[in-house]
Order: structure tokens, then sequence, then C-alpha cells
């Protein structure tokens, strides 16, 4: 999966794809389970409400992996510090990735996110949508568009206060 997404980003001379498993604190060990339907659903977290929603999805594997932090990435020049927009989906895993990530969020080169959201969580421990919402406002992100589908959750995009001065979004 993530050679596939290698060679997506290549194509795209502005997108990157990096290869880490990501979470609030750097270094710790986690058991991290692999999905059947080719890794798509892969994650830190239990399946929960997601083995209800699509029931032809299990967890096949586990891999022990070492986490890391955006900010960690940041630190060691994995990831550039003009970051404009970012893309985070890591299947439920979305506010462990976002607590560490204060230095990626404080960034004023940072204009925007997609990040997949749940109205209530889809993965056991998860994040609910209002809790994204509130940990981003912290940083003057704001949800400007959210449609969910019929299992609740969607890719929210998130801008700084796109409402006014800011006429290019």
């Amino acid at each position: 999966l993530f050679a596939r997404l290698e060679e997506r980003c290549a194509g795209t001379g502005r997108q990157r794809a990096i290869c880490a498993c990501l979470s609030e604190a750097r270094g710790r060990s986690v058991e991290f389970n692999v999905a059947s339907n080719d890794g798509k659903s892969s994650s830190l977290l239990g399946l929960g409400r997601h083995a209800d929603a699509y029931p032809d999805v299990k967890y096949s594997d586990t891999v022990t992996l070492q986490t890391d932090t955006l900010d960690g990435l940041l630190e060691e020049a994995v990831l550039p510090e003009e970051i404009e927009f970012a893309v985070i989906d890591v299947q439920g895993a979305e506010l462990l990735v976002l607590r560490g990530a204060d230095r990626f969020l404080s960034s004023n080169a940072l204009m925007g996110l997609s990040i997949e959201v749940s109205v209530v969580p889809l993965y056991e421990g998860g994040a609910s949508f209002v809790e994204v919402c509130s940990l981003l406002e912290e940083y003057g992100f704001y949800p400007r568009e959210a449609v969910f589908n019929r299992n609740g959750w969607c890719d929210a995009l998130f801008f700084r206060e796109w409402w006014h001065d800011r006429p290019e979004l």
C-alpha cells in the first residue's frame, strides 16, 4: 500500500509519502493492526464500530512499530517546515496524531487540513468530529466543509478563519 502511495505522490512534484507510525508520543512501541482490505483500514486502534459498518474487513495481522510525531518529523527534517496543506487519514487515530503536532499546527505556513473524521468514533478509542474540531480550534482552524456518508465519516476540510481575509480559498 505504501509503495502505491509513494508512486502516486512522486508524480505530483509537491507531495511526498512518508512511512511513519504517528501518534502523540515518540518512541512508543505499539501493536499496529493490519486490515484484510489491502491494508486500507489498518490502524493503531481496534475496529470498534468499523466492524459493524464494514463487516467484510477484519484484522489479519499485527506488527510491532515505534511511534513518531509530526513534530518529531519536523525536528528531524523529514518534513519541510513550510507545509501549506496536509491530509491526515489515520484510521481513527487523528486526535492522537494532532496531539503530537503542536509545532506543526502552530506554523504560520499551514493554511489548511483535510482530516478523516467521524461523527462518533468509528474505531475503538478514536475521536469524534467534535473532539477534532475542539483541538483544531485551539490552533485557529475551523471546519469549512464536512459532508458525512451513511456510515458517519467524511474527509473534512479545516482552514484558518476562512470566512475573511483569505480570498484565495
